[in-house]
């Protein structure tokens, strides 16, 4: 049974010390030391920015237009509503 608890206790700690060790590319630049690194980079841009101009608020869904007849009678028949508790809601 200690050799379960030092062995977990040796995981945990070589688990969380290679937290704090930086991969050995991490100071690596794709440039070596002979390149020359670009000194500016270039962007294609639009001669004119354009945007089309909305006619109106854009919807997303159509609106919830139900009957309420429909809806309670939906309740009592397929949720098992009784119809004292729809009577609650109307």
């Amino acid at each position: 049974m200690n050799f379960a608890k030092y062995a977990l206790a040796a995981a945990l700690c070589a688990a969380s010390s290679t937290a704090f060790i930086t991969p050995k590319n991490a100071r690596v630049s794709r440039y070596n030391a002979g390149q020359q690194v670009p000194s500016r980079v270039m962007a294609a841009t639009l001669d004119t920015p354009t945007t089309e101009a909305d006619a109106g608020p854009s919807v997303m869904r159509p609106p919830i237009d139900f009957v309420w007849s429909d809806v309670a009678s939906q309740l009592v028949e397929k949720f098992g509503y009784s119809q004292a508790e729809v009577d609650m809601y109307d």
